[in-house]
């Protein structure tokens, strides 16, 4: 097969490969905790194989060169002739990082020249049952690499003539794959958007329907209706990812994080198996990345502090997702230091952020979340693992702007807890269409907890700021005419037959005030460009069935 057959194979090698690379990453963590677990030292040495073989056909050398060396040294761990334990973890996590490197530069075509005869060597003396005595960076003898090339070789060809070792990964994909097709992303987004586009013309026969009283068409509709809502589902299902996709990188990044600050990190992870949008997983990624890194950083203290304080040397630091009422929670906890709001709320008075009247009323939740603010820094020095980059402020707006929320809870000397809810999707969802002056506005039902009629009686004055009770909850008041800028009444607290929509935003209640409200309906979310992307208290649009454009509103910005 010449050079250009093979590359139209390169895309589906190289998902293959990654897929095979998260596994082995999970595996080396879990060996370096139970070095004795003959079942995990299987599983490496089935990836290293399969990696070996699947390269070997495409013919990326250095991929078969490595992967074929590191065969050996797991082979003598697999019969207790090697210990796992020390630098020979520490070599073989570095095999991964080259074959991660190795990887990615299959995938972009960059030739980036990476050497392998160094760790192809140290491999090597593991095998001859040699220690590394040497320091980092020190020169080592080349590699016999004819007596192994030779033997590899043979190898090789056996497998490209079909005469693989009956391994336990042969039945396993053979399964795998009468189960399940690999399908581009791009395919999956026109479907999405085909459905959402048959969502929009749903409403616009139901228009028409209502509006010419069409008893036959009503009927028919009432099917569609029922086979649109199915399609649906199945559409979200196929862009629905389990959560291990990304869970699974991060022991290893806290395993090293761990080493690099001298500290001692017991991580757990809950949950991997939660399925969520394909979109959300590229937009999680990074908050959750700086919320663990800042967990070792910052949350959690010294062996030796912990121990000081009758805590246990080794830290817990926990990653767990679950399902809620329309959203999905994921949390990291750990058992550090915590905080003091009393300290917290200190600085950010030092700072600007809030007055010092506005913080004596503030609950310790609203107090944390201070944190947020650009202004705001707790590190006592800014180190190269947290305090650069990405900070909470950008967590949090990143959150946001797909509908998400983050709240912190901390108790002085036990720990932390950072949640994240985020929607199940953002793609299609479920909306209340409120009336506002002459405009209609779309929003998430998700932060809508309630609806009530607005009476004038109820209505308060704290502080010079409107509020209303509700069942002896203080609900303050956000008028969106006021808000969103569309008053045309002077006084428009006098209008009568107006709603109050208790909505949630972080961990605060508010009610905002409209003039009526629609109904619920399914909707699509079409995102704003140009001049509208800039516009505060707006997440996007949505067509409606007569084919008006709405705007859906940005509870979390207005709040």
């Amino acid at each position: 097969m010449d050079e250009m057959d093979l590359s139209q194979f390169r895309e589906v090698f190289v998902s293959e490969a990654k897929e095979h690379l998260v596994s082995l990453n999970a595996a080396l963590v879990e060996l370096e905790k139970k070095p004795s677990n003959k079942d995990v030292l299987s599983d490496i040495f089935r990836v290293a194989h399969t990696l070996k073989g699947m390269s070997a056909t495409m013919g990326y050398e250095k991929v078969t060169n490595l992967t074929h060396v590191m065969e050996d040294v797991l082979d003598k761990l697999r019969k207790s002739e090697v210990q796992a334990k020390g630098n020979v973890v520490d070599v073989i996590f570095e095999c991964f990082d080259k074959l991660e490197s190795l990887i990615t530069e299959i995938e972009t075509g960059v030739e980036s020249k990476i050497d392998i005869d160094g760790i192809v060597h140290r491999l090597q003396d593991l095998i001859e049952g040699k220690e590394e005595k040497k320091s980092p960076g020190q020169k080592t003898k080349e590699p016999e690499a004819p007596a192994v090339k030779e033997a590899r070789d043979q190898e090789d060809a056996a497998q490209q003539a079909g005469q693989q070792p009956a391994e336990q990964e042969a039945a396993a994909g053979t399964k795998k794959a009468k189960t399940s097709i690999r399908i581009n992303i791009s395919h999956l987004d026109t479907m999405m958007n085909l459905v959402g586009e048959m969502v929009i013309s749903k409403s616009q026969l139901e228009q028409i329907a209502a509006e010419n009283q069409i008893v036959a068409l009503k009927q028919t509709l009432q099917q569609l209706d029922r086979i649109a809502v199915d399609l649906q589902e199945a559409v979200l299902k196929t862009r629905m990812v389990p959560l291990s996709q990304i869970f699974d990188r991060y022991p290893r990044m806290m395993r090293d994080l761990a080493l690099k600050l001298g500290k001692e990190v017991d991580f757990e992870i809950f949950g991997a198996d939660i399925e969520i949008d394909r979109m959300l997983m590229e937009e999680i990624n990074e908050p959750l990345v700086h919320l663990l890194r800042n967990a070792v950083d910052h949350g959690i203290e010294a062996p030796d502090v912990r121990a000081a304080v009758g805590k246990e040397r080794k830290a817990h630091i926990e990653l767990s997702a679950r399902r809620e009422r329309g959203y999905i929670a994921i949390q990291v906890k750990d058992d550090g230091k915590g905080m003091d709001p009393q300290v917290v709320k200190e600085k950010a008075v030092q700072k600007g952020i809030v007055s010092e009247e506005d913080a004596k009323t503030m609950p310790d939740d609203e107090i944390f979340l201070l944190i947020c603010d650009p202004r705001f820094s707790t590190a006592e020095t800014i180190t190269d693992i947290s305090g650069r980059g990405v900070g909470m402020d950008v967590v949090k707006t990143s959150l946001e702007s797909f509908n998400g929320r983050l709240s912190i809870d901390s108790i002085s000397g036990k720990g932390s807890t950072f949640t994240v809810n985020l929607p199940l999707s953002i793609a299609i969802i479920s909306a209340l269409l409120v009336r506002v002056q002459d405009e209609t506005y779309a929003i998430p039902l998700n932060n809508i907890t309630e609806v009530v009629p607005f009476l004038r009686q109820n209505l308060k004055s704290i502080e010079k700021k409107e509020v209303i009770i509700l069942r002896n909850e203080v609900l303050p008041l956000i008028w969106l005419e006021k808000a969103l800028g569309v008053t045309k009444e002077k006084d428009y607290t006098e209008k009568d037959n107006k709603y109050v929509l208790r909505v949630e935003s972080g961990n605060k209640a508010v009610g905002l005030v409209a003039d009526n409200f629609i109904g619920r309906k399914e909707i699509v979310i079409k995102s704003l460009s140009g001049i509208m992307k800039r516009a505060r208290g707006l997440s996007g649009a949505t067509i409606l069935g007569d084919g008006s454009v709405v705007l859906i509103l940005d509870v979390n910005n207005i709040v």
